[in-house]
């Protein structure tokens, strides 16, 4: 829908505790992303290009995290989603790092994911939504899995499925 709309762009982030990316490349992830939807490169961004290729070093955070601001002021709207920022390495200040620069954005729409325990509103004067599971979706999931996968059917009696289901929702509590 919005690959139409020229001066709108999206960009995304999905953080994973197995991944252990820089700052520097998850900003550089979003400019790349943010550029792959344009029209042209500015010629600035082409001279940083052939700066660091000539050198065979990167780009530090500074310089990716200025270029992203300058290009995304070409754009009316820019949405970024961050999932599971929950799982952003807490050392080296990641996600302070990223947070911060996406402050600098003009017209930013952020959508961030995650679990409670994340506290965003230091960075953004945020709404905050609970996404809880209804225990009787949850009875239906456990069920369909009950029902549907090969080695639960072969390897749960059948006079346990109930306080199986009822003992998994219990627990769950919403997750």
């Amino acid at each position: 829908m919005f690959l139409l709309v020229h001066d709108v762009q999206i960009a995304f982030i999905y953080f994973n505790h197995k991944e252990n990316h820089s700052a520097v490349d998850l900003v550089g992830s979003l400019l790349k992303q943010l550029l792959q939807q344009g029209t042209e490169l500015s010629p600035a961004l082409h001279d940083l290009y052939a700066k660091h290729v000539k050198r065979n070093t990167r780009p530090s955070l500074t310089e990716i995290s200025d270029y992203l601001v300058s290009e995304s002021r070409a754009v009316t709207k820019v949405y970024v989603v961050l999932d599971a920022l929950d799982e952003c390495p807490v050392d080296q200040d990641i996600k302070d790092k990223v947070l911060s620069l996406l402050q600098k954005l003009p017209s930013l729409h952020l959508l961030v994911t995650s679990r409670p325990s994340t506290n965003i509103s230091t960075h953004f004067n945020a709404v905050q939504l609970d996404i809880r599971a209804d225990d009787h979706d949850m009875e239906m999931f456990v069920r369909d899995r009950l029902q549907e996968n090969r080695n639960l059917k072969r390897y749960v009696r059948q006079d346990f499925k109930e306080p199986l289901i009822h003992e998994v929702v219990r627990k769950s509590d919403g997750m």
